[in-house]
This record gives structure tokens, C-alpha cells and sequence, in this order.
């Protein structure tokens, strides 16, 4: 394929003052037919460079309320981290802020949690995305057993010893009037909370990893990487559990898959997907293993753990989709079938001429890496990527395809475009690390970086390096969300407080 394919990507775009030429991709959002409804927007300016393993994850509530979770610096300190929530409203307007834990008090925790690890992995957030769901999850390494805040029962004295950071999680309601959170439960161990023995010998005992993730019933799994020998005793494994919106438990922990996993976890309807080594694995909503698909190859090279893969779902569709390189200089969507667990189609992302076999005038080749990728209740789907060697510095891309179930074919929705107005040839401007959502009618583009605080592109980056930051597009094609809504009666389904 490298042979074949004339880079004009790399080689004919060029730099005019604060944009590129706009006759070849990326291209701009004016040109890509999008619209900027929030613009990039700094979350938790610390004053001081942010840590190299810090990132954002995303998800939505309901479809009014995007979730960005990030790490920042605990009050008071410049070494130990936190884990934060932004609640941006879909529609735009000012965003609310929030922890991933609260004190068992139930007032937010914004000290440090983490006795073993500062610069560590970033943490999770999963929302109900049924219309009118107000539930939602968050994790993240911690050890929270060891801090009084979180001391005031009895739910670390179950037998097995810690001494070591593990997936911890914790849920909430959140009004999406208000943006005010509420604790559901308790800051708890998911995966070895339950254990009445044993003795992890590390302080990696399980880690994020892997990834949460809403069921279409409401209930939440949470998937990590699990390193106790616990429950697979030759190595690491991707284990879960499955807890209602109350923290009691659906399915108690067990063993996906041994072998290590990042991010990698999607909920689709009736089910879940979790992939571990280039293998799907497919489960129903009460946590049954329905069979397993492996990743096709020849599309998505990547069978590793799955820092450079993404896959993602919506609860009112059965189809995965996978996101990845195909070892060349393209990236690729894949989509699966959950009902038939069978390969469906794939298509590349990034422009590729018809004249190759590709939906597109021209080739937007080069040096990609990791992607993220969304999908809506419609089987549209935005993928953005780590895009090298075009501008002074990484920054992101994306584009919009769209999966059509009657033709089981994908289309290009947009071209490929630039969605941070910071993006430019000012050499001190970067974007890496992207992680999106989206809903019917809106696009989160999340990533970390160095921007300028005034969304000035031609200025130099004016804030602390790997800062996160995130905007908010319109999407090419707004649809009302067929996705059947939450009952009103189960909204809130227990509360602690």
C-alpha cells in the first residue's frame, strides 16, 4: 500500500497564518460543514506542569451531559494527584466541576488517595446513557482503605490484605439541572472487595487498565487489570464485576481473560464487549459469556494490550465497532455483530482515493497514533487520532462515519477535520491523548496538552504543559435519540445519604 499512495497529506498542506490551505484534509470545521458550540476549554489550570501518565476519559449522561473525567493535583500539594469531573452540558452554556470520590461523609474528597503512586494511570467515569438517566460511575486507582475519610466501617476488614492501589470505584446520581453530584454508595474495592482471604504480594493489585462501562438495564460493570494472582494465579488478567446503581452486586468478580487491557470495554444492547489480545470477548447483561471473535488483523495490526485501540458501542445498537492502525498508514473501523458474533464490514477513517479502492478524492495518509472513538444511538461514530509529522507538534483529528444496518455498509459523514481551534503551526501548541463521546446531536473531543488560554492560536501556549482540555462540536447529522428512556421511577435507585 505504501508504494501506491501519493502522501498529499504530509506533503501539499500548508500553513497560512492561523490555518492550513483548506483544498486538502484536515480540514477546518467551516469546511467539514461543523460548528463549535463550546470552545477549547482548560479544565483545572494547577499553575504547574501536569504528569506524564495523566489523560482525560469521557463519557455522557443520559444525552444532556457530557462527563470528563482527569486527574489534577490533591489541595494543597504539587506531587500527589486526584481524580476530577467536568459536567459540561451538551448544549453548551458553563460547565460544573466535581470528584470521582466523595468521603464517606458524603462531602468530596479532594486530598490525596493514592499512597503508591503520583504519576499514575488516569481514572474512569461511565454514564447511563438512557434519555433521563442521572446515574453514573467513576474509578480509579487509589487506596482509599488507608486514609480516615473512608475508615468509618468495615468494608476493608474482610480478610484479604491490600497494602497497594486497586480499581476503585464509586457511584452517584447528578441532578442535570443543578449539575450537583450525590453519592449512591461508598468509595469500595470492586474486584477484590469481597474477598475474605488472600495476600496480592504487590502494590499493583488491580489497575485502570481496564474500563467501566453502563448497561442498557442500568447496572454498571467495571472492568480492570488485575495483577492480585487472585483470581488467575499466573499472571495478569482482565477481570469484572457487575454491580446495580446501589453497589450490590449482579455478578461477583471473575476472569475475562488473562493478559493486560486498556480501556477496551464497551456496553452494547444486551450485553457488553470486552477485548483482551486481539480477542472480543461477548457477554450478556447479567455477565454470561456469549463467545468470542477474533480481532481481524489484516485491518487493526494491534493485538497488545490496547493503548493504541479503542473499541465502543451504544446501548440501543448490538454492533462494535474497533478502532485502529492497519500497519501502514491508515486508520480503520471495524465493525461486529454481537447477535451472530460474526465480522460484519471495515472501512478505512482517514481519506483514502477511489482510485485505491477508497470512498475519497484525495489521500490523507501519514503518521498516525492512538484513536478514540463514540457511537450514538443511531450507529454514527467519531473517531480522532494522534496525528504526526504535519504540524510542528502531534495534534488531533477526527471524523464521522455513519453504519448503515439494512446495507451493513459505512460512509463518510465528514471529511477528516481539526477539531481544537488551538491547532496551528505555533510550535508550542500540542493536543495528544484524545478521548471522545458523543450524543445524536453533539461531539466531546477530549485531550491533553498545551494551548493558549485564550483560544488565540497564533499566541504561544500560555498554559502548564499536558493541561487538559476539551470541546464541544455540533454533530453533521442531529437526530432526536431513539434510545429508549430510563423509567422515572428508577432514576435515583438508592441513595446512602
Amino acid at each position: 500500500m505504501q508504494s501506491k499512495f501519493v502522501h498529499l497529506g504530509l506533503m501539499l498542506v500548508v500553513f497560512a497564518g492561523m490555518g492550513l490551505a483548506q483544498d486538502l484534509p484536515p480540514y477546518s470545521l467551516d469546511v467539514a460543514k461543523l460548528t463549535r458550540i463550546v470552545p477549547d476549554t482548560v479544565v483545572y489550570n494547577t499553575g504547574t506542569p501536569n504528569l506524564d501518565n495523566w489523560e482525560p476519559y469521557t463519557s455522557v449522561l443520559g444525552n444532556s451531559v457530557f462527563l470528563i473525567e482527569s486527574n489534577t493535583f490533591a489541595e494543597g500539594s504539587t506531587t500527589d494527584q486526584r481524580y476530577v469531573l467536568t459536567f459540561q452540558p451538551v448544549a453548551g452554556g458553563s460547565p460544573a466541576f466535581g470528584e470521582c470520590f466523595f468521603a464517606d461523609d458524603g462531602t468530596p474528597y479532594r486530598g490525596k488517595i493514592n499512597n503508591y503512586r503520583q504519576n499514575g494511570n488516569p481514572g474512569r467515569v461511565a454514564g447511563d446513557k438512557r434519555p433521563g438517566a442521572v446515574n453514573f460511575i467513576t474509578g480509579g486507582e487509589a487506596s482509599p482503605d488507608e486514609f480516615p475519610e473512608f475508615q468509618s466501617d468495615n468494608r476493608w476488614n474482610t480478610g484479604v490484605i491490600r497494602n497497594g492501589r486497586y480499581g476503585t470505584v464509586q457511584i452517584f446520581s447528578l441532578n442535570p439541572t443543578t449539575l450537583v453530584q450525590t453519592p449512591l454508595t461508598k468509595a469500595f474495592d470492586a474486584i477484590n472487595g469481597r474477598l475474605t482471604s488472600g495476600n496480592p504480594n504487590t502494590d499493583q493489585i488491580s489497575r485502570f487498565g481496564g474500563e467501566l462501562a453502563a448497561l442498557d438495564d442500568g447496572n454498571f460493570l467495571v472492568v480492570v487489570e488485575d495483577r492480585s494472582k487472585l483470581f488467575y494465579d499466573a499472571g495478569n488478567a482482565a477481570v469484572a464485576a457487575i454491580f446495580r446503581p446501589d453497589g450490590s452486586l449482579v455478578k461477583d468478580s471473575f476472569v475475562v481473560a488473562p493478559g493486560d487491557i486498556w480501556s477496551n470495554v464497551c456496553a452494547y444492547k444486551g450485553g457488553f464487549c470486552v477485548r483482551v489480545a486481539g480477542v472480543l470477548y461477548f457477554y450478556d447483561n447479567a455477565g454470561n459469556l456469549k463467545g468470542q471473535v477474533q480481532q481481524n488483523v489484516e485491518y487493526v495490526t494491534d493485538v497488545g494490550r490496547g493503548d493504541g485501540v479503542r473499541i465502543a458501542s451504544h446501548i440501543n445498537s448490538p454492533f462494535v465497532f474497533l478502532a485502529g492502525f492497519d500497519g501502514q498508514e491508515a486508520v480503520r473501523v471495524v465493525v461486529y455483530d454481537s447477535r451472530t458474533l460474526e465480522f460484519v464490514t471495515e472501512t478505512h477513517v482517514n481519506e483514502i482515493a477511489k482510485e485505491y479502492g477508497g470512498q475519497d478524492d484525495v489521500d490523507f495518509l501519514g503518521e498516525f497514533d492512538r484513536v478514540g472513538i463514540a457511537v450514538d444511538a443511531l450507529n454514527r461514530i467519531f473517531i480522532a487520532w494522534e496525528l504526526n509529522g504535519l504540524f510542528p507538534k502531534t495534534q488531533i483529528v477526527g471524523r464521522v462515519l455513519k453504519f448503515d444496518d439494512n446495507t451493513k455498509t459505512l460512509t463518510h459523514l465528514t471529511p477528516s477535520f481539526i477539531p481544537f481551534l488551538n491547532t496551528s503551526d505555533n510550535p508550542t501548541h500540542r493536543t495528544i491523548r484524545v478521548n471522545v463521546s458523543m450524543t445524536t446531536k453533539q461531539l466531546l473531543v477530549a485531550a491533553k496538552g498545551e494551548i493558549n488560554s485564550q483560544n488565540n492560536p497564533d499566541a504561544d501556549a500560555d498554559v502548564p504543559a499536558q493541561t487538559t482540555i476539551y470541546t464541544v462540536l455540533s454533530h453533521p447529522d442531529p437526530q432526536d435519540d431513539p434510545t429508549p428512556p430510563v423509567s422515572g421511577t428508577n432514576v435515583v435507585e438508592w441513595s446512602l445519604y
